[in-house]
């Protein structure tokens, strides 16, 4: 009899040993996976901030640019502001009320930082047909440090 408690005592001893070994690597696994989803978590906070900083800037500079153009965009339609990545920037596609029939594409690049301004009739570019746009178009405004408009070049 005596012998039988030992042997179940020695399987109680290795399987509370193995228990304890699996305990730490379950305790293991779930560090693993707490420090993989914090990673997860951290990076998409900080892709929605890099792209809220980045929108705020963007609109920032369309603003200086619609400004020097003189252009009233509280009397506009504005029908595409988004990130493009075709065009690697921020986009912004305006029709002012008193140029309506011209799309106005502005584009502001960040490695750059500098806005492009062109304009559209129809989907075809405004140096290709007759018409003239009332608004400076097909321009290159540059920035400085401060965020200033630094170089405004016709294209």
């Amino acid at each position: 009899m005596e012998l039988n408690v030992r042997n179940v005592n020695v399987f109680g001893y290795v399987r509370s040993v193995l228990m304890k070994k699996e305990n730490k690597l379950l305790f293991v696994l779930l560090i693993i996976i707490i420090i993989f989803l914090s990673a997860i978590i951290i990076g998409i906070v900080a892709f929605k901030l890099n792209s809220w900083h980045y929108s705020s800037v963007a609109h920032d500079r369309f603003d200086q640019v619609i400004e020097m153009q003189k252009a009233n965009i509280h009397h506009a339609k504005i029908t595409y502001d988004d990130y493009d990545y075709f065009e690697n920037g921020y986009v912004m596609e305006v029709y002012y009320d008193d140029d309506f029939d011209i799309r106005y594409r502005y584009i502001y690049e960040r490695e750059r930082d500098y806005v492009y301004v062109t304009a559209y009739l129809n989907n075809a570019s405004l140096d290709l047909t007759d018409r003239k746009g009332k608004y400076d178009y097909f321009i290159s405004v540059h920035f400085d440090e401060d965020g200033k408009i630094s170089e405004v070049s016709k294209r």
